[in-house]
């Protein structure tokens, strides 16, 4: 690679460095860009796609059961879920409701799980029904 291929590639390229509000939260950022663009695509799973107005109406309705659970300030909401448009809803409801998500791969064995589930002592868990044998839980969303 010469000189200039290599500053290109290293330096160039990488400049990625952009300013964002440090004083906002994600989620903030998220409703923010969609009352800017309700009807441009926000999440596309395969063939799957939701709108930033459809999503936000799916993560309102989730936060507030999680609310209704408990979930606020200071909780922390366990998240074992296959990669999907659920998974961003839920991740984004967690943080609307005001808690901290504590994300679980299902790929793991269930005695690891376990281990997570108990490690964080998160009093909620989002889950799919499909993954419900992985768990001894007694709250599930």
């Amino acid at each position: 690679m010469s000189k200039d291929e290599y500053e290109l590639v290293t330096n160039t390229w990488n400049a990625t460095t952009c300013q964002y509000p440090t004083s906002k939260c994600l989620h903030e950022l998220v409703e923010e860009q969609a009352e800017r663009t309700p009807d441009a695509v926000a999440v596309v799973m395969g063939s799957d796609r939701l709108t930033y107005a459809e999503m936000m109406v799916e993560v309102e309705k989730w936060s507030l059961t999680l609310k209704g659970c408990g979930v606020g300030p200071g909780s922390i909401v366990a998240i074992l879920v296959d990669r999907s448009i659920d998974m961003i809803i839920g991740l984004l409801a967690v943080l609307v409701a005001g808690g901290a998500y504590a994300p679980i791969d299902s790929a793991y064995p269930t005695q690891r799980i376990q281990y997570i589930l108990e490690d964080t002592d998160a009093p909620v868990l989002l889950t799919q029904s499909h993954k419900m044998d992985k768990v001894n839980r007694s709250i599930y969303i």
